[in-house]
Order: structure tokens, then sequence, then C-alpha cells
């Protein structure tokens, strides 16, 4: 009995982790910071990149813990960041027969360029790090070239600091974004 209310107990805590999290990631990915100041387009295409690039850096971060408990709580984001596309299709206005069609095309967007952005940013050395990233950025039509650079050293920076903060706070879900809000946590 104890044992399964403990076991309870880290789902509850995961889950709030996850929710935190994502509400975090959601937040800087929508941030009026990324479109204007790093020229990231304001369509639904680049939006979700913008979702996917936040991901990517949550992942980075918890990836580096090496632990069972960061790697489910990856896979509890990650689910939330799908949820999320479906409910934006949803509210859209997409038709119910396409939108599981569409959502399926957006994860697999969503996995390959997160799967892109995350080789990426494991790279050893900074300059392969930053030419990577702009490469992807660029390629995935998330910007254009000229905004490449900026966008790439405000997610190097959210990653350096992210890097820096305690285990407990991002085991927890709180990221401090301010790379890409201009403001800290909360």
């Amino acid at each position: 009995m104890v044992f399964s209310s403990l076991l309870g107990g880290a789902r509850s805590a995961r889950r709030r982790a996850a929710e935190t999290a994502y509400n975090g990631l959601i937040k800087a990915a929508l941030s009026p910071r990324l479109y204007l100041d790093f020229g990231v387009a304001d369509t639904f295409e680049a939006r979700t990149r913008a979702v996917t690039l936040a991901s990517a850096l949550v992942y980075d971060r918890l990836s580096r813990e090496d632990t069972p408990e960061a790697r489910k709580l990856i896979d509890e984001i990650n689910r939330k960041v799908l949820d999320g596309f479906d409910a934006a299709f949803r509210e859209q206005g997409v038709g119910d027969a396409s939108i599981a069609r569409k959502v399926r095309k957006l994860a697999e967007t969503h996995s390959g360029f997160g799967r892109a952005l995350m080789t990426t940013l494991a790279a050893p050395e900074v300059p392969d790090r930053a030419a990577g990233l702009t490469d992807a950025l660029v390629r995935n039509a998330m910007i254009g070239e000229t905004f490449g650079p900026a966008l790439t050293a405000a997610a190097l920076d959210v990653q350096s600091v992210f890097s820096a903060q305690l285990q407990a706070e991002v085991m927890s879900g709180l990221f401090d974004w301010r790379g890409f809000t201009g403001a800290g946590l909360p």
C-alpha cells in the first residue's frame, strides 16, 4: 500500500513537472521576442518549429541528467507537445477527418527536426553547435539566413543557462527562458 502510494506520488510529481516545463516552453516558443527580434516567421508552421526548438533545448538539458526519471519526464513533456499540436489544429477548425493525418505529419516533422536539433546541441564544440544550429533553423524554413545567427546565439544562451540550472529546478520543470523571452524564472 505504501509502495503504490509512493509510485503514485512520483507520477503525480512528474506530471506537475511536465506541465510546468510544457507551459514554460510554449510561453518561450510563442514569445514576441522570437518573432520581432529573431525573425521567426509568424506562421503556424514556424510556430510549431519554435515549439520544437524549445522542446529540444528542454530535452537536451534533461537528457544530461541521464536518469530514468529524466527520460520519463522527457516522454511526458513530448506527449504534451504532441497533444498541443492536436489542439492547435482543432482550434483552427481543421475537420476531424483530416486532423489525424495532419497531426501525424506534424509529429513526424517535429521528430525529425527535433532529432537534428538534439544532435547539433550535443556537439562538443560551440562553433560546431552554432553552425549546425543555424543551418538546421534556416533549412527547416523557420527563419531567413539573415536572422539565423541571432536566433542561434539566443538558443545557445538558453542552453548555457539551462546547463547552469540545478538538477532540482529542471526536474521540477522550472527552466529559465530569459534568452528567448528577455525575462528569467517567474
